[in-house]
């Protein structure tokens, strides 16, 4: 073959690398894909459990089930007594705020003349304060956590909402191994890439009867995400087909322990 038609081959694949670039775009930042949920974010939460594989002597251990995430029950406020109700101000009931109350109320008497009551004046008022302010407290810290582990489980259907619409083009994948790089791409010139580079497709499924979801294994192995360094200069293709076989041969899982 000569070197005309060598060149010639080679710019025809540079070409058609170009292209298929250009239509299908590498996602270089994590914040571009259509749903994220970080799992570090997952809270501490009776409702939400992570099942990591186990590394064993020669492979890894892995459990069908990877994720659960429950509904997790929410409760009220403790009801404040008849003698505070009207001296609460907004949002009492809500436990990422500090309960107050007012100083003082303005009534009228018979002869439309103004009457100040402050607050403190009634003992009782202030005790039964106290007491129901003690009450709140207890019930802020499990509650709480409680809405937190609730945003945690909306995310979720957020994402089983987005597959039910769009599955075709959606596929849900678990990742670790977090890229972070200022590199040059032969198209785009300087990028940056921050996204994790290996992942595995796995499976989301829900019960409407507990409420849960649950996340599964599937059958396709983890990936390195090549795709991501096709237009990036500097990158040697014997070091990522290096890594490729590496991930084939050591076993790596995104959730692994060891890994």
């Amino acid at each position: 073959m000569s070197d005309i038609v060598k060149s010639r081959i080679r710019q025809l694949y540079q070409f058609l690398r170009e292209a298929n670039h250009l239509r299908f775009r590498p996602v270089r930042c994590i914040t571009e894909q259509p749903k994220v949920v970080r799992l570090a974010d997952m809270p501490n939460h009776p409702a939400m459990q992570l099942y990591r594989p186990v590394r064993t002597e020669n492979t890894q251990e892995v459990p069908d089930t990877l994720l659960r995430v429950k509904r997790p029950p929410l409760t009220k406020c403790p009801r404040p007594p008849a003698s505070i109700v009207t001296w609460l101000l907004p949002n009492w009931d809500d436990p990422a705020k500090a309960v107050s109350v007012a100083e003082s109320q303005n009534t009228t008497d018979n002869e439309a003349e103004t009457i100040t009551t402050r607050f403190e004046d009634d003992l009782h008022r202030v005790t039964d304060f106290k007491a129901w302010e003690e009450q709140r407290n207890e019930w802020i810290k499990p509650e709480l956590a409680a809405r937190k582990a609730m945003s945690f489980f909306e995310a979720f259907y957020d994402i089983y909402s987005a597959i039910e619409k769009d599955g075709e083009e959606l596929e849900l994948l678990v990742a670790d191994g977090h890229f972070l790089w200022q590199a040059t791409s032969g198209i785009d010139g300087s990028v940056t890439v921050h996204h994790p580079i290996l992942f595995k497709r796995v499976e989301l499924r829900f019960d409407p009867n507990i409420p849960e979801f649950t996340i599964h294994e599937t059958d396709r192995e983890p990936e390195l995400y090549g795709s991501l360094f096709v237009d990036l200069q500097d990158i040697a293709p014997a070091a990522i087909r290096n890594r490729k076989a590496e991930l084939e041969n050591a076993g790596y899982h995104p959730l692994g322990w060891n890994d």
